[in-house]
């Protein structure tokens, strides 16, 4: 039996260049402190993993003492998430971003909201649901106009949603789907009404002013050309809108506010999955068998389709601001003494002359 996986030198070869680059980067932009007179004091700082250090971002020098495995964490946790943030499959997301409509510190903690279970507990379910939460936040369901790019000699272009056939199917087409559409309209009035329930458990009488705020928010709409506002469908796939989270704020306390939140869109998640996305994709399923696609031959398929490398680079943009924005985020959290995703500064609204900056490098 032959293998159908084959390996070459390229993949671990571009990775160890990039991981290389990374860290040159990262250890560029640092140097320690050199006043001789403290030097034993360092020395026992750094014995318990304290380290005095200087940041240079900007040839400006910000001076900060830190646990190092902290700093560390800080400083990878920011490079890879300005990795995400000019993905090409985000530009949308990056410019939400900018314009301070997401919610970042809300769209993790959701991300890693255990449903009924402690953080500290794992499980196959659980493991589930965050496979499921990842391709919803990367864009990696096996929808029609993915499955084209995976499998082009399985699947063919004009092949359109075998479920209303119409347009092919993709991720903004399901939430336009005529026939999804009750499954649809009944999930966002559902997550609606169990906002609003869990808000009265905690305050039974809201402002008169709440009701007009609630209903006038962006993310119960479908999701439309116009991509200034967080839609529904991105609630969904886990990115909570700015403005989602201040109406709730503005009526119970900041830690009620995540757990509801949490609680409310975890269940729309899973609700999406069972009722929507199961049933398309068993749909999907007696459609490929009506066509003769087998399992077989879409493994055959994938063994045997290699990306262009052209492919694989135009998933990133080309912003020539890639390599610096994270330490502009570490430079202001060492000003200011809050974590780098902490505030909104950092991440969806950074200052005119840092985005002058970015324009220019």
């Amino acid at each position: 039996m032959r293998p159908t996986t084959t390996f070459t030198r390229e993949k671990p070869l571009d990775f160890n260049t990039t991981l290389a680059n990374l860290t040159s980067d990262i250890r560029a932009s640092f140097f320690l402190t050199t006043n001789p007179t403290q030097v034993a004091h360092r020395q026992q700082q750094y014995e318990r993993g304290i380290v005095q250090l200087s940041f240079l971002h900007n040839n400006i020098a910000h001076d900060f003492t830190s646990d190092t495995r902290t700093t560390i964490k800080a400083i990878f946790d920011a490079v890879n998430f300005n990795g995400l943030l000019h993905l090409s499959r985000w530009s949308n997301i990056k410019d939400l971003s900018d314009n301070s409509n997401i919610d970042w510190a809300a769209t993790w903690n959701l991300f890693g909201n255990h449903i009924n279970a402690k953080k500290t507990t794992t499980s196959f379910k659980h493991s589930i649901l965050v496979s499921f939460r990842t391709k919803l936040m990367m864009d990696e369901l096996p929808l029609m106009n993915n499955l084209v790019k995976r499998h082009p000699d399985v699947y063919k272009q004009e092949w359109k949603c075998v479920m209303c056939l119409q347009e092919q199917e993709s991720w903004s087409h399901l939430w336009r789907c005529p026939h999804l559409a009750p499954r649809i309209a009944a999930l966002i009035q559902e997550t609606k009404s169990a906002c609003v329930n869990l808000i009265k458990d905690i305050r039974p009488v809201l402002p008169l002013t709440f009701d007009n705020t609630w209903n006038s928010l962006s993310c119960w709409d479908l999701p439309t050309t116009n991509t200034n506002h967080v839609t529904f469908d991105l609630i969904i796939k886990g990115f909570i809108p700015t403005a989602f989270t201040t109406a709730i704020s503005t009526v119970v306390n900041k830690k009620e506010t995540s757990a509801i939140i949490d609680s409310v869109i975890s269940v729309a998640q899973t609700v999406f999955r069972e009722e929507i996305w199961s049933y398309r994709c068993d749909l999907f399923t007696e459609w490929e068998a009506s066509k003769g696609i087998t399992t077989a031959i879409k493994k055959s398929s994938s063994a045997g389709f290699v990306r262009s490398r052209a492919s694989v680079n135009n998933r990133h943009s080309n912003s020539p601001s890639i390599p610096d924005r994270w330490k502009s985020w570490i430079a202001q959290a060492i000003d200011t003494g809050r974590p780098w995703l902490g505030f909104q500064i950092h991440i969806n609204s950074l200052v005119a002359s840092l985005v002058q900056h970015f324009i220019k490098f």
